[in-house]
Formats: C-alpha cells, sequence, structure tokens
C-alpha cells in the first residue's frame, strides 16, 4: 500500500487475498472446532494450500492496483462505520427482526463447548454458523460484550473488502465513482417505495403505508405458498442475515473477476457453502452459465472441461462438499417432503391477483433498471442470465413449504451484479457527462429505490425516540438450550445421533 499526498494505491492481488482468508479461516476453525481433530487439521491445512495455489495460480503476477483519493476514503470508511453501526449487529444500535435468534445463536456458540449439544434438551444446533466463529472465539476468551464488539468489527472489514472489489470491478479512481460504489452499495434497492404505494391504492397491501423500507408489499399475496415474493436489499440482507451477507457479496464478485478461470470456480463457490448454501445455489447458476459460454466462446469443449481439474478446485470440493453436506443435512428443513426440499409454486394457484403481482414484482424490483441500462449490455450474455435468473427465482421454493427463502436469499448474488452493472454505467456514461433524458429517469428510479435503506434507518430512529431507550436490544429468544426441536428446526435437531456427521466426524 503506496501512500501519496493525494492518493492511495492498494495492490488488487493483497486485496483478493484478505477476501479469501476472510471465508476460509472461520471455515478452518469450524474444522479445528467441530470436528475430530485428525479429520479437521488436515482438512484445514489442505484448504490453506487451496488457497496458496488460487493465488498464485492467479494473482501473484498481477499489477492491477486500486487507487483511491485519501481524504475521500476515511469519509467512505466513516459512512460505512455508520451504516453497519445502524444495522444493529451486535446489539449496539437497534435489534432487527431476526435478530433474537441470531444473538441467541451468537450467544450458544460463546456459552458451550462445540459441537453446540445441548444437555437441558439433549437437542444438536445445526446451522450455517461460520460466520460466527471468529467473534464466538473472541467471546470465549474475553466475554460476551467483546464477543459482539469483534461480530461488529468482523461484518464492517467485510463491507470494506466487498467495497474494495467493487472499486476493481467498476473500475472506480476518482472520488465521484468511488462515492457512486459506496452510495449504491448502502442504498441498492428496488422501488419498494412505489410499489408498496401501487399496492395500497389496489387494495392488494397487507400493510398500511407509513415508515420502514417498504419491503414487504407482496405479502397479502401468500397463500400457503410462498406468493408473497420478497427481494432483499442490501441493506435488509446486512441487516437481517449478517452472517451470509458479507460472504457472499465477496464470493460473487471474486466469481464474475474469475468468469473465465475455470480452475477457480468450485474453489470460490466451496468457500461460500458454509456461510450461505441458499445464496450459492444462485451463484451455482453463475458458474454453469460461464462454464457454457468459455466452451461457446474457445469451441474445445476438452481443454476447457480439464481445466475445471484444478488443485484448488480438487481440494475445495474433497474438504468442504463431504463435512458441510453431511452436516447440513443432519436439519430436516434440508429434506424432501412436507420438511423441505425444492419446488416450484403451482401454476394452477396464479389467479389475476397473483399474476398481476408477479409482473409488478418483476417491473419493480428489477425490471425497470435493467431496461434503462440495457444499452450498455444488450450484447452481453451475463446481463440476460442475470435477468432471467431473477425472473424464475420468485417462481421457486426451498425447504419447508410456504417458506420464501430461496426467492428472498437464492436472488442476492444476480441482484448483487445487476448492481454492479448498473454502477458501472453510471460511472462510464452518468459520472462528468451530459444527463440525457434516460439517464435522467435512472437517476430518479435509483433516488427513490434509495428510500428503502434510508426509511429502514429512519424506522430505528423512530423507534429510539419512541421508546426512549438506546440501544433497543430484543434479546427474547436468549438461548436455543430450552427450546423444543420441532419448533426451532432450522437450528435445532434432536436425532443427531443417528447421523453421519455426529457418528463418525464430530468431537
Amino acid at each position: 500500500m503506496k501512500f501519496g499526498k493525494k492518493e492511495i494505491r492498494i495492490p488488487f492481488k493483497y486485496v483478493i487475498l484478505i477476501a479469501m482468508l476472510y471465508l476460509i479461516i472461520p471455515i478452518c476453525i469450524f474444522f479445528i472446532g467441530w470436528t475430530k481433530l485428525y479429520i479437521g487439521l488436515p482438512l484445514a491445512i489442505f484448504l490453506f494450500f487451496a488457497l496458496f495455489r488460487f493465488y498464485v495460480s492467479t494473482y501473484k503476477e498481477s499489477v492491477d492496483q486500486i487507487s483511491v483519493p485519501g481524504m475521500h476514503l476515511i469519509f467512505i470508511a466513516l459512512f460505512f462505520a455508520l451504516w453497519v453501526w445502524s444495522t444493529g449487529i451486535g446489539n449496539f444500535f437497534v435489534s432487527a427482526y431476526d435478530h433474537p435468534w441470531r444473538t441467541a445463536m451468537f450467544r450458544d456458540l460463546i456459552n458451550y463447548d462445540w459441537p453446540v449439544i445441548y444437555p437441558e434438551t439433549g437437542n444438536a444446533f445445526v446451522y450455517y454458523l461460520c460466520y460466527w466463529m471468529v467473534p464466538a472465539l473472541f467471546g470465549k476468551l474475553f466475554g460476551w460484550v467483546a464477543g459482539n464488539a469483534v461480530l461488529l468489527l468482523w461484518t464492517y472489514i467485510g463491507v470494506l473488502i466487498v467495497f474494495f472489489i467493487l472499486l476493481h470491478i467498476c473500475s472506480a479512481s476518482n472520488s465521484k465513482t468511488m462515492w457512486t460504489v459506496a452510495l449504491m452499495l448502502f442504498s441498492w434497492s428496488g422501488l419498494n417505495i412505489i410499489a408498496s404505494i401501487v399496492a395500497q391504492i389496489l387494495n392488494l397491501n397487507l400493510y398500511e403505508f407509513e415508515l420502514g423500507n417498504f419491503i414487504s408489499w407482496c405479502d397479502k399475496m401468500y397463500n400457503g405458498y410462498s406468493f408473497n415474493f420478497y427481494y432483499r436489499t442490501n441493506q435488509d440482507a446486512l441487516m437481517e442475515i449478517y452472517n451470509q451477507a458479507t460472504p457472499l457479496w465477496i464470493a460473487t464478485l471474486i466469481a464474475l473477476d474469475n468468469r473465465k478461470r475455470i480452475g477457480n470456480y468450485a474453489f470460490i463457490g466451496m468457500c461460500l457453502i458454509p456461510f450461505a448454501p441458499i445464496p450459492f445455489m444462485g451463484l451455482f447458476i453463475l458458474f454453469i452459465t460461464f462454464f457454457i459460454h468459455e466452451i461457446i466462446d474457445k469451441r474445445e469443449f476438452k481443454r476447457v472441461f480439464k481445466s475445471a481439474f484444478s488443485m484448488q478446485n480438487i481440494i475445495a470440493i474433497l474438504a468442504i462438499a463431504p463435512i458441510f453436506l453431511l452436516f447440513y443435512t443432519c436439519n430436516s428443513t434440508t429434506q424432501g417432503g412436507e420438511g423441505g426440499g425444492l419446488m416450484l409454486l403451482p401454476l394452477e394457484l396464479f389467479d389475476r391477483q397473483r399474476i398481476f403481482m408477479l409482473v409488478a414484482f418483476w417491473l419493480f424490483q428489477f425490471g425497470i433498471v435493467a431496461a434503462l441500462i440495457y444499452s450498455e449490455y444488450r450484447k452481453k450474455y451475463l446481463y440476460y442470465v442475470v435477468v432471467i435468473w431473477l425472473m424464475l427465482c420468485p417462481l421457486i421454493e426451498f425447504g419447508k413449504r410456504g417458506g420464501r427463502d430461496f426467492c428472498m436469499n437464492a436472488s442476492l448474488p444476480a441482484l448483487f451484479l445487476l448492481m454492479s452493472m448498473t454502477i458501472k454505467y453510471i460511472n462510464k456514461n452518468i459520472v462528468g457527462k451530459i444527463l440525457t433524458t434516460r439517464n435522467a429517469i435512472l437517476i430518479c428510479v435509483l433516488l427513490l429505490s434509495s428510500m428503502s435503506a434510508i426509511g429502514g434507518v429512519a424506522l430505528e430512529l423512530d423507534q429510539i425516540g419512541n421508546i426512549g431507550k438506546f440501544p433497543i436490544v430484543d434479546d427474547r429468544v436468549y438461548t436455543l438450550s430450552d427450546k423444543e426441536a420441532d419448533k426451532y428446526e432450522n437450528f435445532l435437531v434432536s436425532e443427531w445421533g443417528q447421523s453421519v456427521f455426529y457418528q463418525y466426524i464430530a468431537k
């Protein structure tokens, strides 16, 4: 890192190395902390060797640098610090809807031995928990408050990593383009405020129009199946599923940077699975399209196919896939039947209202923005893949029937790529250019979309004013140690002793 009077230059290869360590270190802690030492320690060593191969073969000789104005970087770093703090992560601001369960899981990871098996009920804790590994270690050593502080810091580091990779992906090097990246990362959303108004006017709303993030405007369409379509904003993803957000953003951007390097696909994808298995499904679709495009582009199937069998790919598949497949399948929500599985929404249940809401969902969540940047990407295959996938995600259910986790989370990689395309479009066609009608409309759409993020923060501030308390911590779940497995099936397993993972792999 070189400091000049006006700018800071950071070698991009170091950003990638830090990003991959951000993913790999928690996985290795899980290996050593949750599995038998003679299994976990070799797996951790192999995974670091795979990282070495990935770095040497792809980035070691890279001369790419990220050049950023120093003073602007300081203010952007402060802006991100305020954003992460406002999400309520670590219980230092206002708890979000999903925080009580995540706080309970984090507390149990600190207070109980690993793997977590509750003597009170005999249940085992099974969830995608790798994100908490580093903060939980600090919590075990220095206590609950220290653990929460590290959790907040760990998230902040993840956001900064995402920002620096985005700077490279979007070719942002001056103050204006930097701020475009920073503000878009915070505010990226669909046109939820307009959609909420439309739903209100047509009496298709479940909730009154009021202060908030306006995301749940399709909730009235729920009928036992997930017709209550829902795409997360970046703000909502970081706030509600922070244990998945920064890892999936990092993996998505690194995948984009490696779309022509098939020898890294599995390595990158496997490093996401321990944090975000459902978003991995969305990333997997992207890898498939990258692979097919490379075959078509190079017209050498054998050579392209052979390149997939790199050392880093093979090690990542063998080290990560079996362990986490066996660990996750302890949980009933990953299995078929009423308890889980993958299915399409029944087409016969699409009545007139639900067809209208689906089309409106496509339009307001991504369609308008995609249409406005079409001229820039009309010859880019990835643009069409992203749009098609975002059209399909609402039609798919995964897990317990009626759950919309697939729609909410498998869409996140594609939404993030659409965001990066939009940022590149803005930096190329709007920043420093004469404003056209199309681009003026795009700016208005993005400003209106940002009301979801701004409204979410405003709602928290309103709660602080109404309750007269700060921070506002919702800790009603507290621990999973006294909970029944059938009521908390996303997190608890009662018959864990019959699973292969706990019989042969776990400590």
